[in-house]
């Protein structure tokens, strides 16, 4: 596929589509499922994770797109809430922790992306954006490039928290650089 051709009949141009409701999303996810060559790449609130894994088509869809060969890649903040859900996801993806991240999004071959609301238990997945433009997908992209070179492995911050390992200092001070870094990137989008 070119760079010019887009991949859904609905996104031939450049669009960008509100959808409101959970059935709406959903359908709009596993219809981009259907899409990826190439890579995925997620920005995950901390509450949102059992999402990914609980939602049984969305976990399928996670899982083929393994089986196809996907690059698949995550950031969350791991927290002692969610850490099961964030071990479920590690075993398809490659996962990186990024401390006070609160932000939803994904890029599949940085071609197009879905940019959805944080939950709230009554309404979850109540609204998203999803777009093919290129200068909105290219700012997601860079977003997530940025907080992805910032966030470190979610193994460690896993191990560190069942083992009530308190991390270094210098991790500590780099962790708030980078939360702040985060919070500013996200204003620009």
């Amino acid at each position: 596929m070119d760079e010019t051709e887009y991949y859904s009949p609905i996104l031939r141009q450049e669009t960008t589509e509100v959808l409101y409701g959970v059935e709406n999303i959903q359908r709009r996810v596993l219809e981009a499922f259907s899409r990826v060559e190439e890579g995925l790449d997620g920005c995950t609130d901390p509450s949102e994770m059992a999402l990914n894994v609980r939602f049984g088509s969305i976990w399928n869809g996670f899982v083929e797109l393994k089986r196809k060969g996907v690059r698949l890649r995550a950031i969350t903040e791991v927290t002692a809430d969610n850490i099961p859900y964030v071990k479920q996801i590690m075993e398809l993806f490659e996962v990186r922790h990024l401390k006070g991240i609160r932000s939803n999004f994904a890029i599949i071959d940085k071609k197009e992306c879905l940019i959805h609301s944080i939950s709230h238990e009554e309404q979850p997945l109540s609204h998203a954006i999803v777009s093919n433009s290129k200068a909105l997908v290219d700012a997601q992209q860079y977003l997530y490039e940025t907080l992805w070179s910032k966030a470190i492995p979610a193994e460690k911050k896993v191990k560190e928290i069942e083992e009530g390992i308190v991390p270094d200092f210098r991790d500590y001070e780099q962790s708030k650089r980078n939360t702040k870094i985060g919070n500013e990137l996200c204003g620009i989008c």
